[in-house]
C-alpha cells in the first residue's frame, strides 16, 4: 500500500537536510584570540567581527579560562584579566604572572600573601591564600593537577603540594642548598610532579638538559629519569591518556618516552 506524503511534510524534511548541510560547513565556532600589532584581539568564528581588548602594545601570550568567559595576557610585566564581553570595568591587572584551572575559571597567582586562587565565577572575583609566603625567599612555579584539585609549587629550592583550599600543604623534594628546580607538569593521572632538579643551580648544565624527576603527589620515594631533557616548553609532552611523556633529550637532541615513574621506556625517534 502506497503512503501519501504531503508537501508540507516534504518541504520540512528537505529543509531540514540544507539547515543540516549548512551547519557542517560552516566552519569552526568559538572565538579566537590572537596577537595584531602588538595588541590582543579576540574574534567570534567563523565571520564575527574583531575586538580590540588591549590598549598600548606590548601585549601577549593571551589564555582562555576553561569556561572561555575570561582572557588573561601578559602586559608589560603584569597580567591583564577580562572578561570576554571587553568590558574593561572589569578588568584586573595583577603582578606577576597567573595559571589557569584546568576545570574553572580559577587562577592561581603569587601575590605578597603566597600562592593565591582568583575565582572568577559571575559573583565577583574572590581571592583565598591557600600557601602563605615564607619570610624569605618567594614563590616560583606552579602547576595545577589535571583534575583542577591539587597545585604544585616551588618555594625557593623546595617541591611543594596543597589542595586548592589551602588544606594539605606537604613538601615533597627539595634541590640542596644550592640546588634549584622547575616544575615541568604533572602526569595524566595526577599520582606523579614532573620537575627538572638542577643540584648546582648551573644555566651552562641547564642549558644541556637536565633529568626529570618524578616525585609522587602524596608523598614517596621520587623516580630519575636518567637522561638530559632540554628545558624548552615544547621540549616535553605529556600523554593525556597515558602516565607517558614525551620528551627531547639534550644529547644527540634524541627523543625518548618516559614511564612515569619506571625511567625511559623505549626511543621513539632518534
Amino acid at each position: 500500500m502506497s503512503r501519501y506524503i504531503s508537501p508540507l511534510s516534504l518541504f520540512l524534511a528537505i529543509l531540514s537536510c540544507f539547515v543540516l548541510f549548512a551547519q557542517s560547513v560552516s566552519g569552526p565556532s568559538g572565538t579566537l584570540a590572537f596577537r595584531r600589532g602588538g595588541d590582543i584581539w579576540i574574534k567570534p568564528l567563523p565571520d564575527g567581527a574583531a575586538v580590540q581588548m588591549s590598549q598600548g602594545g606590548g601585549a601577549e601570550y593571551p589564555e582562555w579560562s576553561p569556561s572561555g568567559q575570561w582572557l588573561s595576557f601578559r602586559q608589560n610585566g603584569k597580567l591583564t584579566v577580562m572578561p570576554a564581553n571587553g568590558n574593561r570595568g572589569e578588568r584586573r591587572v595583577l603582578d606577576g604572572s597567573g595559571v589557569w584551572s584546568p576545570m574553572r575559571d580559577e587562577l592561581a597567582v603569587a601575590d605578597p600573601d603566597g600562592l593565591c586562587v582568583l575565582s572568577f565565577d559571575g559573583n565577583g572575583q574572590q581571592k583565598r591564600v591557600v600557601l602563605r609566603r615564607p619570610k624569605s625567599g618567594s614563590i616560583g612555579d606552579i602547576a595545577w593537577s589535571p583534575d583542577g584539585d591539587r597545585l604544585g609549587v616551588t618555594v625557593n629550592a623546595h617541591l611543594w603540594r596543597v589542595n586548592v583550599d589551602g588544606t594539605s600543604a606537604e613538601e615533597l623534594l627539595t634541590a640542596g642548598e644550592h640546588g634549584s628546580l622547575e616544575i615541568r607538569g604533572w602526569s595524566s593521572d595526577g599520582r606523579h610532579i614532573v620537575v627538572a632538579v638542577n643540584g648546582d643551580s648551573s644555566a651552562s648544565i641547564a642549558s644541556d638538559g637536565l633529568p626529570l624527576t618524578f616525585v609522587p603527589a602524596d608523598g614517596g620515594r621520587p623516580h630519575t629519569f636518567a637522561s638530559s631533557v632540554l628545558h624548552y616548553p615544547d621540549s616535553m609532552s605529556v600523554s593525556r591518556d597515558r602516565a607517558e611523556v614525551l620528551v627531547s633529550a639534550g644529547c644527540c637532541r634524541e627523543d625518548w618516552q618516559a614511564d612515569a615513574p619506571n625511567h625511559f621506556r623505549s626511543t621513539v625517534s632518534r
